[in-house]
């Protein structure tokens, strides 16, 4: 092993403050249980423990049963006016009955329901309405949980008499969230899916049924397969022993039938979900790796294990290899599992270690060799969406639009939150936020056929969810583009065109938003971020949106003169003018993060190259200066490890004594 450390000094005005550069990889803290690992990284990625985040998910505070009551004189009876809901918590649309006990006999009392999580009362049922008691100082009413402002969250009743009576009590209305312009409803819970932990999910493009896996544990050895219609009714297609790891991926094939890998055996089996029946297809599969498992456009079965470097093509007679990814991928990234693009292009969802989702080109590969072209990167790092997430990252792909819902399982314990980005790369966003254990998710036919949803799994909730998509109308106007951005003073113009077939709309920073308060091509914005115009067809189909970026800078102040005014200097006038200069602007502290793409690059001998040193991995800038650096020195370490021969070892290109 040979180790570089590069010194740097850098002379001149810098705006820079004490700042610091984490490594690609974060230090965990738990080992989790060995298993084979591809490409010889399995000490690497089984050092990639869990997060501490994740530990809280495993080990939640205990709390100890309250002491049984023995003497009713030490728990008193409350003798004062009560107030209750029939339940804790509530779905949106649903009636929440209402019940007072212990107030006045025939008298009025007013009620009102306020949120407690910081939302704004701008949705409907948060006016005051009034019951009245009956002769035993009782009453009855009810409320509805409008959606408009109602999901995921908490409120507070009160009661409340003329003659100073007041009861209150609380309740929520929690689960999962979703982006503006979209539905969320609950496809399915409880019943037979009630005390199974919900692990995989399906959905049928033809027929609309939705398909979820039912374990025990997130390592389990058998599987219950629930099938749920489009009218939400819920039936046992079969019980399976077929063994996974933390999550149960699956895929539809053209015929119908249902794919998935049994680790039990290494094979993938088959699920006939007319008839339960279940067959082996093939095998040769790793028994004890993650994997994605999709179908091509040409309705090939397409499997890649973790890494996502080799796909192989699943035949009757075993795997077929593809080829191995020689291009450069972003951050050292990787992924546990990927989704397949209309294109044919390979989606890969990142897992930690790695940030950004990135797409493989497809495009006239030859079966059998290498993958040598990304076909776009994403801009955003997921982790700072999903703070802490670790293990076992898969997605779902848009049939309609290729557009990428991804989210990463917590080793199967689960997920807040789904990312959306655009089908051709750039910023990812928050699309689903608010769950709890979100584990798998998948596009199928809409329970009301007329377009695709996206369904996915709460494991915590117990529940199935839905959200129609809204992108199947014809004919859709065609996409937005925005000119404008870059760096401002104060304002910036930004300027929408194109949306052929429709009126542009500007959705302000809502990325796919659906907002027709604002019909307009142009506007002037005064605070930094992403703008959005998007065009909606007179039948009401929304197009593609368009986006643009500015950062808006503060005017500098302005000096001050004083006293100001013409002033008249004689001898004798003790006036004194003053010029006020307005400090100096220093630049807001900022972390600098290299690419590792950028800092190493070891082809040759050394293969796509390879991390080493541990504690001596990463960089530290110091800064000399105070907030206006005249002096700042940059240390970092690299290693290499590779055979012997010829290797290099640069910084954007620049070599180092002894490297080539």
């Amino acid at each position: 092993m040979r180790k570089l450390v590069f010194i740097l000094s850098l002379t001149g005005l810098l705006s820079l403050s004490l700042i610091s550069l984490q490594a690609t990889h974060a230090s965990r803290a738990l080992k989790p249980e060995p298993r084979e690992e591809e490409h010889g990284r399995a000490e690497e990625r089984e050092r990639g423990y869990k997060p501490e985040g994740f530990l809280a998910l495993q080990n939640p505070l205990q709390i100890p049963t309250p002491p049984a009551v023995t003497d009713p004189d030490e728990h008193p009876e409350p003798t004062g006016p009560m107030v209750s809901t029939d339940r804790s918590d509530y779905e949106p649309g649903e009636t929440a009955t209402i019940t007072g006990t212990r107030f006045h006999p025939n008298e009025t009392v007013t009620l009102r329901v306020t949120h407690i999580d910081g939302t704004a009362e701008g949705g409907e049922g948060h006016e005051p309405w009034t019951a009245t008691t009956d002769a035993e100082g009782n009453f009855t009413t009810t409320w509805f949980v409008n959606p408009d402002d109602s999901r995921g969250s908490s409120f507070k009743l009160t009661a409340d008499c003329a003659d100073g009576l007041h009861a209150q009590n609380f309740f929520t209305d929690a689960g999962p969230v979703v982006a503006s312009g979209y539905s969320i409803r609950e496809v399915a819970s409880g019943g037979l899916l009630a005390g199974q932990i919900l692990d995989g999910v399906v959905a049928d493009p033809s027929t609309g049924n939705v398909y979820v896996a039912g374990v025990s544990n997130t390592s389990s050895t058998s599987m219950n397969l629930y099938k749920i219609t489009p009218a939400g009714v819920v039936s046992l297609v079969g019980t399976y022993a077929f063994g996974h790891n933390e999550v149960v991926k699956m895929a539809i094939g053209p015929d119908g039938k249902i794919y998935t890998v049994d680790k039990n055996t290494g094979t993938v089996k088959t699920i006939n979900p007319a008839t339960g029946a279940a067959a082996t297809f093939a095998s040769g599969v790793c028994a004890g790796c993650r994997y994605g498992l999709n179908f091509d456009p040409a309705g090939n079965l397409i499997l890649g294990y973790e890494s996502m470097f080799d796909f192989y093509k699943v035949t009757p007679g075993g795997l077929v290899s593809l080829g191995h990814v020689s291009a450069s991928v972003p951050n050292n990234n990787h992924g546990d599992s990927f989704g397949i693009q209309p294109d044919g292009n390979y989606v890969v969802y990142v897992d930690c270690g790695g940030q950004n989702n990135y797409s493989i080109n497809t495009a006239g590969h030859t079966a059998g060799t290498n993958y040598s072209s990304l076909a776009w990167t994403g801009t955003t790092n997921v982790f700072d969406l999903m703070p802490g997430a670790c293990g076992y990252s898969n997605g779902a792909i848009d049939p309609n639009t290729g557009e990428v819902y991804s989210t990463v399982s917590n080793f199967g314990s689960g997920n807040s939150t789904i990312l959306y980005t655009d089908e051709n790369g750039g910023p990812s966003n928050i699309f689903v936020s608010g769950a709890s254990g979100i584990t798998d998710l998948t596009f199928g036919k809409s329970s009301t056929g007329s377009c695709n949803s996206l369904y996915f799994v709460d494991r915590t909730l117990n529940k199935v969810f839905e959200v129609p998509m809204n992108n199947c109308c014809s004919p859709m106007p065609d996409p937005v583009t925005v000119i404008g951005g870059g760096e401002f003073c104060e304002t910036a113009t930004i300027t929408a065109a194109g949306g052929t077939g429709g009126t542009i709309y500007f959705q302000g920073t809502t990325s796919r938003g659906t907002s027709t308060a604002r019909p307009s091509t142009s506007e002037v914005v005064t605070s930094s971020g992403t703008y959005y115009f998007r065009s909606m067809s007179p039948s009401g189909c929304w197009g593609k949106p368009g986006a643009v970026t500015v950062k808006i800078k503060p005017a500098p102040a302005t000096p001050v003169i004083s006293p100001s005014g013409p002033i008249e200097y004689f001898a004798g006038n003790s006036t004194m003018t003053t010029l006020s200069i307005p400090a100096p602007v220093v630049s807001p502290a900022k972390t600098y993060n290299i690419p590792l793409a950028n800092l190493v690059n070891m082809p040759n001998d050394c293969g796509s190259g390879s991390k080493y040193g541990d504690g001596d991995k990463g960089f530290s800038w110091n800064d000399t200066g105070s907030g206006v650096a005249t002096n700042v020195q940059i240390k970092f370490s690299v290693g290499v490890e590779c055979n012997a021969g010829a290797h290099t070892s640069a910084l954007n290109g620049l070599a180092s004594s002894g490297f080539n």
